[in-house]
């Protein structure tokens, strides 16, 4: 290795000093040879994670700001079981009365709980108050509770006079539109029945008040609101992002089942 050059002996410094830069290259070479191989899968590594962060960044998640500002999270992609034509409508009465679905991001709130509680993904829709419908599975995917049938839920002051008449309204119409859409669009066959669950020893009586809906009996709740946009659910997919909030829409909105009924 290079040494200290004596001061009074000028002559030899300059041959010194280069044979010190030699000698340090060698070492930084010597070093390099050394450890090329753990260099190599170090920076492997480093490329590896930094590429997987910028897929996750542009693929896993889908930030979206709320009514109230507040960001709501896109969940876990979901193996789909296509949707096959149903002669079923099994519908969960919501007795509920902590969590409602009557904003975008109650009702994505609600998803999210009801998951959790129940560990599957039950629903194809669940209805709020004041029009509000998340779509779960909808007519893309069978829900993992009942499998040979369409199952959704619906707010209980739905099928009797709740105390608010426009949330009770709304909720309705959602429903009816729901059906009336699966029946053009060839979702639900045209023999179908319909049952109620979740009312215990009354689920009979709510089953009556629910084919008296579909029957046009029950008691007049008033003109269903123009409708200024479509909610389009006619997308083809083997996997569904539950807990997003695009999958919310209110009663201004159509529900669009096939394409012939857009327009």
């Amino acid at each position: 290795m290079c040494s200290v050059v004596p001061t009074d002996n000028l002559p030899s410094a300059q041959p010194n000093r280069e044979q010190c830069f030699i000698d340090l290259k060698q070492y930084f070479v010597g070093l390099y040879k050394r450890y090329d191989k753990r260099i190599k899968v170090t920076s492997n590594i480093l490329a590896v994670l930094l590429l997987s962060l910028l897929l996750t960044k542009l693929f896993a998640s889908d930030c979206i700001i709320d009514d109230d500002n507040s960001a709501v999270i896109e969940g876990v992609k979901v193996r789909c079981n296509p949707y096959i034509p149903l002669d079923r409508v099994v519908v969960d009465i919501d007795l509920n009365t902590t969590l409602h679905c009557y904003s975008s991001k109650s009702c994505v709130t609600l998803a999210e709980s009801l998951h959790t509680l129940q560990g599957k993904f039950r629903y194809n829709f669940i209805i709020g108050a004041f029009g509000f419908v998340y779509v779960e599975h909808g007519f893309k995917c069978q829900s993992e509770e009942w499998g040979d049938a369409l199952y959704i839920r619906l707010p209980v002051d739905s099928i009797y006079n709740g105390q608010d008449f426009m949330a009770t309204q709304r909720a309705t119409s959602k429903f009816s539109e729901i059906l009336r859409e699966g029946l053009e669009c060839g979702k639900i066959l045209h023999n179908y029945t319909v049952t109620a669950t979740g009312c215990g020893k009354f689920n009979d009586w709510c089953t009556q008040a629910l084919q008296n809906i579909v029957t046009g009996d029950a008691p007049d709740r008033g003109i269903t609101e123009h409708q200024t946009d479509y909610f389009d659910d006619t997308q083809e997919a083997s996997l569904f992002n539950p807990f997003n909030i695009k999958r919310v829409y209110n009663y201004k909105y159509k529900l669009i089942v096939c394409k012939q009924n857009i327009g």
